[in-house]
């Protein structure tokens, strides 16, 4: 039951009050979403077809990309970085309650005698 009251003071405390939000979307510039175009491509597979209009955004070469023998394509690193940014900006109002969430977390792990991951 402690784990279950700990989760949810931890949620209450991370989730940031709607005015809150509204406060800091007014006070600041958040970014437009990124618009990820659309590349329809069409795929067979066990007989059946498919149109995929993101495919493109999965680099063909991403084994090499992971096993370090090659970057991952330009434009898709740029389309990703477009949206990290996004996703940092929208995401900044929490970053406070986001400390405060893993502190809880780290000591409830001290605690029971585990290692935070």
């Amino acid at each position: 039951m402690k784990r279950r009251s700990l989760l949810g003071a931890a949620v209450a405390a991370a989730w940031p009050a709607p005015p809150a939000i509204a406060a800091h979307v007014a006070a600041t510039d958040i970014p437009r979403p990124p618009v990820t175009p659309k590349r329809p491509r069409r795929i067979e597979q066990l007989g059946r077809v498919r149109i995929d209009d993101y495919a493109w955004l999965r680099d063909p070469h991403f084994k090499d990309f992971l096993a370090g023998t090659r970057g991952i394509d330009p434009e898709i690193r740029r389309h990703l970085e477009q949206e990290n940014a996004y996703a940092d900006a929208v995401l900044a109002p929490t970053r406070p309650a986001q400390a405060r969430w893993r502190a809880a977390m780290a000591a409830y792990g001290a605690e029971a005698g585990a290692l935070p991951p």
